[in-house]
This record gives structure tokens, sequence and C-alpha cells, in this order.
């Protein structure tokens, strides 16, 4: 090497271990705060993971609670049936029928829908407030009613 390179590498390792030995000064600018932040965030990182955590755990808890809240699901054909079943009978309602219509007959006959529609759009009833030719006798009463009749359990051989 010559001198002037021997010169100008011990001036540049002299300059190297000036600034590996000084302590760093903050910079001004945009875009200094940014590693600064990186530092604290990593701890308010790690508190909004466990916070999060802790939402989605009690979440999860609340859902495997079902029993506890009294909202399960029943069938209509389950115990919850308000009173006795003491018939059961099959209806076609007329197609041009509102819904509301349907819901008063049901309701003024004393029988709940426990099947239906079926192919041929009638519906199994479930008598449970009157009797079964009580309540057969109100729905062929409807002129929204096209069709009524009991159904019968045939007693087997």
């Amino acid at each position: 090497m010559s001198p002037d390179t021997e010169r100008a590498l011990d001036k540049l390792r002299a300059r190297l271990d000036s600034e590996v030995r000084a302590p760093a000064t903050p910079r001004q600018g945009p875009g200094v705060w940014w590693p600064n932040l990186l530092g604290q965030g990593r701890m308010w990182m790690k508190l909004a993971l466990a916070a999060q955590f802790g939402v989605i755990f009690a979440l999860s808890w609340e859902l495997v609670q079902t029993g506890r809240t009294g909202f399960e699901y029943r069938t209509l054909s389950s115990a919850s049936m308000p009173a006795r079943v003491v018939g059961s009978l099959v209806v076609v309602f007329d197609p041009n029928a509102t819904q509301r219509e349907v819901a008063r007959i049901l309701h003024r006959s004393g029988v709940r829908v426990v099947d239906g529609p079926t192919a041929s759009n009638g519906y199994v009833l479930a008598v449970v407030d009157s009797g079964p030719q009580a309540a057969l006798a109100k729905l062929r009463a409807e002129p929204a009613v096209l069709l009524a009749e009991p159904l019968e359990a045939h007693p087997t051989p």
C-alpha cells in the first residue's frame, strides 16, 4: 500500500472507532420517533393482545353456557308444549289466505302446527286446548279452511 492509502485507512479507522464509542444522540426530523415507539409499543402490543384474548375467552364462555341463559332450541314436538295434546288433525288452508288470517284461525281453534306443509299443502295440527271435535268444528266453520280432518292412530294387531 502506498503511504497515502495507509494514512487514509488510519483516519477512517479512527473515525469509525470514535463513532462507535460515542453515545447515540437522538436525531430530529420526520420518522425519527418510530424506533422509540416500537420499543415502547411492544409492551402495549402485549397488553392489547392479552385484552383481546380476554374478550374472546369471555364471549366463548358465554356462548358455551347456553343452559344458564334459558335460550335453548326446542322443537315444536318437544315437552315445551303448553298443554296436554289431546288429538291430531290435518288441515289445508286456502292458498290466498294471509298469514295473519291463518294465525287467527289456529289460535281461535286451540291448535298448534306440528308439521307441514306437506306435498299437498296440508298441515298437521295438535289439539291442545279443547277436544278434537270442537277444534274440528271451529276449523270447518272458517272460509279459509279447505279441508279439516282428524288423524287417528290405528292400533297395531
